[in-house]
């Protein structure tokens, strides 16, 4: 019998988690991992992501630890370069770490009629 649950598997799939070494970036990486995917913990703390990454790796999946500093637009797409050469795909991004930033951003284009980030 099929449960329902398992119409929310992530086998094969590729999670990047910002924030995700502590707190609720840590708890949604453990779900994101529970159901399977494959995770990317962005973190300015690497050490921290580190230790989360081998707790994660309990799960069975694989994960990947990396330094990043979400409001660094370079260092992001260093992240995403560095994710698509190690598994091929993106999957799903929770973003958890610097929410403000990017709130402060969006709002700054929507005030200036720019398109919106």
């Amino acid at each position: 019998m099929n449960m329902i649950i398992d119409k929310f598997r992530l086998d094969g799939q590729v999670s990047i988690v910002t924030g995700g070494a502590t707190g609720l970036g840590k708890a949604m990486a453990q779900a994101l991992a529970q159901a399977g995917s494959s995770i990317v913990l962005a973190s300015r703390n690497l050490e921290a992501s580190n230790q989360a990454a081998d707790e994660l790796r309990t799960y069975g999946v694989k994960v990947l630890a990396l330094q990043v500093d979400v409001s660094d637009e370079e260092r992001v797409e260093l992240m995403v370069k560095e994710v698509m050469d190690e598994f091929g795909r993106i999957d799903v991004l929770r973003h958890t770490h610097f929410v403000q930033y990017f709130c402060f951003r969006l709002h700054d284009a929507r005030s200036r009629n720019l398109p919106e980030l």
